[in-house]
């Protein structure tokens, strides 16, 4: 009888509440890495934003005309400016190379994206 009574015997109460412990930590784990990821995905698609934001209004700003001036505004919870700044003017005052800089940032001003670039305009005729 006592070889029966061995054959069936168990996990003892140590080696659960070990098992137990294990699993908890790696739900904990787990857990931690899968918010890690959230904050980091909600970021990402902020600074996507940021940047879709940034190119439309160096776009528009491409085809305003010149010397439309600085600009600033809020959309979808951005702030945004941009600038425009003659750097050069052809000699026969026919064009004029701008260069545009725009800057998009949260409502408590940290700055997401900044995007510049030069574009050729023309001046306008007298």
């Amino acid at each position: 009888m006592p070889e029966a009574r061995a054959a069936e015997r168990g996990f003892t109460l140590i080696e659960v509440v070990v098992a137990l412990v294990i699993a908890a930590l790696l739900v904990v784990i787990l857990a931690n890495g899968a918010a890690i990821a959230r904050k980091q995905l909600g970021s990402a698609e902020e600074r996507r934003q940021a940047v879709f934001l940034a190119e439309n209004l160096l776009e528009e700003k491409a085809v305003a005309p010149l010397g439309a001036g600085p600009k600033s505004g809020t959309s979808n919870g951005f702030m945004w400016a941009i600038d425009e700044i003659q750097v050069e003017t052809d000699p026969r005052g026919l064009f004029a190379l701008v260069q545009l800089e725009a800057r998009i940032s949260t409502k408590d001003g940290h700055i997401l994206f900044s995007a510049r670039t030069r574009k050729l305009k023309a001046l306008p005729r007298t």
